[in-house]
């Protein structure tokens, strides 16, 4: 089968042999759509280290097309997407960074891994569920309705952000372009989507004595802060990792739910240089691999 594995640092088109399905790892789907994530670039540039020929890519739908004896819930013909930080042993290991990824033409996952779907379901709205469910980890900080809330940074997260906290009642939200001004002592809490050193000390300022910042954004590189300016206004910081698959796979489904607007251009397997190029280009859309 045609897969994308990391080739030091970038990522190459290869043939490798279909997986093939174990105790661990129970069913196996072919793909028919994957989403192309900043973390994705970042594994095949070198940015986050992983073992090399590694099969890249952790955001897709497909359908279930062999499954063991033991798996109780899936059958063959299931339309699917997947939590892709929950694969292992121990549950703990990312797909596309620990193991093999979604960038190929059949992966293997554990059943327990699974979010059966409807076969009317969008697929790119399926393939999407993991940013939906990341972005509603913002809803696990307890927080009143009427918080004045600013989502710091204008990209795709800081979009998808907004309309589930509009879709939760939160009417009081704003979007801020990390490029521009953002008033001091003004919001009860910010949510960040990108950050820097320039970018922390920003929104610590503008968030109110005793009030919240939300680290929202995957940043690996290291960001310097000043522990006095929090200790003084005696800020409360979370972070924020994911929230339920299942209200992720929920939402998806929901006709109040639409994010059209956040999807951009479907490319071929073959063609996933210039996905690549378009992906890291903007953060405004999603982009899509067919497979």
């Amino acid at each position: 089968m045609k897969a994308i594995v990391k080739d030091k640092t970038f990522a190459k088109l290869v043939d490798v042999e279909i997986p093939v399905i174990d105790n661990l790892n129970n069913v196996l789907v072919k793909v028919e759509l994957a989403a192309i994530c900043r973390t994705d670039i970042y594994v095949a540039n070198g940015i986050i280290p992983t073992k090399e020929n590694l099969i890249l890519g952790h955001e897709f739908y497909g359908e279930v097309v062999e499954i063991l004896d033991n798996v109780q819930n899936i059958k063959v013909g299931d339309k699917v997407t997947i939590n892709p930080t929950i694969f292992g042993k121990n549950k703990d290991k990312m797909c596309g960074i620990d193991v093999n990824g979604a960038f190929c033409e059949y992966i293997k996952v554990p059943e327990h891994s699974i979010y059966k779907l409807p076969n009317h379901v969008k697929p790119k709205y399926a393939a999407f569920c993991e940013p939906i469910a990341a972005s509603l980890a913002v809803l696990n900080v307890n927080f009143d309705i009427k918080s004045k809330i600013c989502i710091y940074g204008k990209n795709r997260i800081s979009e998808l952000t907004y309309k589930i906290l509009k879709l939760h009642n939160y009417e009081n939200v704003t979007i801020i372009d990390s490029n521009n001004e953002i008033e001091n002592e003004t919001y009860d809490i910010v949510i960040e989507t990108v950050v820097s050193t320039t970018d922390f000390n920003k929104i610590v300022k503008a968030v109110k004595k005793n009030g919240i910042f939300i680290l929202k954004s995957r940043q690996y590189k290291p960001v310097e802060i000043c522990i006095n300016d929090l200790v003084k206004k005696e800020i409360k910081i979370f972070a924020v990792n994911y929230g339920s698959f299942q209200k992720a796979v929920e939402l998806l489904l929901s006709e109040k739910f639409n994010i059209d607007s956040l999807f951009g251009k479907t490319y071929q397997l073959s063609d996933f240089k210039e996905a690549f190029d378009a992906a890291n280009s903007t953060e405004a859309k999603k982009i899509f691999l067919k497979v």
